[in-house]
């Protein structure tokens, strides 16, 4: 993917640059400030220079957004799965009671099954 995108780049780059030789006729510049008279070969690269640093300053921009999204998901996640583990531990501590519980109803139970010794009967 990285050779294709250079390989367009570069294409892209000679087209510019042949452009721009293509129509070196001098031309005058009205700034606000002053006025020139410059080859329309260097308005034409200058023009594509600039075009190109904007575009790396919004594409640079959108990545250091997407990264501090990226940081506080993980920190949302970890959160979670902090959340998540203490519900683990919680609900394995609720299975071991609910097992100490089940030993002792089945204990209760079976003395309850047990026939009931009337110590007012003489035995015997």
């Amino acid at each position: 993917m990285q050779q294709i995108r250079f390989i367009v780049f570069v294409a892209l780059a000679i087209l510019v640059a042949l452009f721009a030789v293509l129509n070196a006729e001098a031309m005058l510049i009205n700034l606000v400030f002053a006025r020139y008279q410059v080859s329309a070969s260097i308005i034409i690269l200058i023009s594509v220079m600039l075009g190109s640093i904007l575009t790396v300053l919004f594409g640079l921009s959108t990545r250091v957004k997407t990264h501090f999204r990226q940081r506080e998901t993980r920190k949302q996640m970890d959160a979670m799965q902090k959340q998540l583990d203490l519900t683990a531990k919680t609900l394995e501590t609720v299975k071991l009671s609910e097992a100490s519980w089940k030993a002792k109803y089945e204990e209760a139970v079976k003395k309850a099954e047990q026939p009931i010794i009337d110590p007012t009967k003489n035995q015997g």
